[in-house]
């Protein structure tokens, strides 16, 4: 078992205040908004992994922001994203699922192009401070019977998003599968990555 650092002694560490202070409002929120749809052992398990992520990437973090169900850290050539609800668990293990089985290309006019993605299952002991990462096969048969549920959590390239205008003229046409992706309130969630390939980054079930 690895243990997790403590709570108190995470947020403090971070060397951007303006983070540092984003930080806690968001663990705040986050706190108030899973007490209300989990169980006391998974909010408390959710916490230790938010803390660990600023932990060991927080001199990295740029950004912090909250969707429904997940909690998304911003990296410079990556994302992380945490669940908040139990539906965020769900999406989290279908993006990891879905780039598995259908891995991007390149660039396709008919059939959706997704950003890779890996996730990491994380079996934690809240009131020991201490975890193990699972494999796939373990976590899938322990997910539903554990007391205190594991977390998958998934770490994604990032994504520059791209409106339809930008997407024609960087590559001549909008394809049919890009108006098939959930939509937020600024447009579809596509973008183009590092390669210059355009993808979906926000693919999970819900």
């Amino acid at each position: 078992m690895q243990t997790i650092l403590s709570s108190k002694s995470v947020i403090s560490d971070s060397r951007s205040n303006l983070l540092e202070r984003k930080a806690r409002v968001y663990r705040d929120k986050f706190e108030e908004y899973a007490s209300l749809r989990l169980t006391d052992g998974d909010r408390k398990s959710l916490l230790f992994i938010f803390d660990r992520i600023f932990t060991k990437y927080g001199h990295l973090i740029s950004d912090v922001r909250s969707g429904k169900n997940r909690c998304t850290f911003i990296l410079p050539d990556s994302v992380i994203k945490l669940p908040i609800t139990y539906r965020g668990y769900e999406d989290n293990e279908h993006e990891a699922w879905q780039y598995r089985v259908t891995p991007y290309d390149g660039h396709h006019e008919h059939y959706v192009q997704y950003a890779k993605c890996r996730a990491l299952y994380y079996d934690v002991d809240p009131y020991t401070n201490q975890y193990d990462l699972l494999d796939e096969d373990t976590y899938e048969s322990k997910k539903d019977q554990a007391s205190i549920r594991p977390v998958p959590v998934v770490f994604m390239e990032k994504v520059t998003y791209a409106d339809a205008y930008e997407i024609e003229d960087m590559i001549g046409c909008v394809p049919e599968w890009v108006y098939d992706i959930d939509q937020n309130g600024y447009g579809y969630q596509v973008g183009f990555n590092r390669e210059g390939i355009l993808v979906a980054y926000d693919y999970g079930k819900y």
